[in-house]
């Protein structure tokens, strides 16, 4: 699972955690998921500019009606990408890349934890909360398959990250019946999946906030966990 946010849980706004799910036979998340990143880069995102296949995908710098086209091609490129397992998944054979998300208002959850945590609330509660939330399917998932799946990995974005994951990990180590779950930090700009999740998070909060991408929002729908 690779994930990452949109919005600022720091202060009232509309905060998205979105996370990108496939199943692979390789170690190195450098190279997954980045056949299919760079045919959206190529092919949807930056086909008139000069090759990018090193050019970081940022929702916040692609148009809507980009991203609405990157995800209609998502839908039809996926099973085409050969670091992926396409077949004999704990989800539907038919769309080997899916994704959750986890959605909330900022200054609701502030004033909820507050009321209920006071002070000694965390400040990083909120990506806690999100994080627990996006990647809650895994779990189950793992140890409905537990012979097919040796581990789960989740990959973040940025050292903003680190608190939040550490905490979650070391809350689902003790459950025993949970198999082993990795969660490790990296740079967006060498993970293919992270941007992924990125354009995702970033799609998913534009629909919400201002009614926008709708036509990308119904392509994510069809890829949701």
């Amino acid at each position: 699972m690779f994930v990452d946010e949109s919005g600022n849980h720091s202060r009232p706004d509309c905060y998205i955690v979105s996370c990108c799910w496939c199943v692979t036979e390789y170690d190195d998340p450098n190279r997954v998921l980045r056949s299919t990143k760079n045919k959206i880069s190529d092919n949807v995102i930056y086909p008139r500019d000069e090759p990018s296949p090193g050019r970081e995908l940022k929702g916040a710098e692609i148009t809507d009606t980009k991203l609405n086209s990157a995800f209609a091609y998502l839908r039809k490129i996926g099973k085409g990408d050969g670091t992926i397992v396409t077949a004999g998944l704990p989800w539907s054979d038919r769309q080997p890349i899916r994704f959750t998300s986890y959605e909330s208002e900022s200054e609701l959850g502030s004033r909820i934890s507050q009321d209920y945590l006071g002070e000694g609330r965390s400040e990083f509660l909120d990506q806690i909360v999100g994080l627990s939330s996006a990647i809650t399917p895994l779990f189950r998932l793992l140890a409905r398959h537990e012979p097919n799946i040796e581990m789960g990995h989740v990959l973040l974005d940025a050292e903003t990250w680190k608190t939040p994951s550490d905490k979650i990990e070391s809350l689902v180590t003790p459950i025993e019946w949970i198999p082993e779950v990795r969660f490790s930090v990296h740079n967006s700009q060498a993970v293919p999946g992270i941007q992924l999740a990125d354009i995702a998070a970033h799609m998913r909060r534009s629909f919400i906030m201002d009614g926008d991408c709708k036509e990308g929002q119904s392509y994510l729908n069809e890829l949701r966990l």
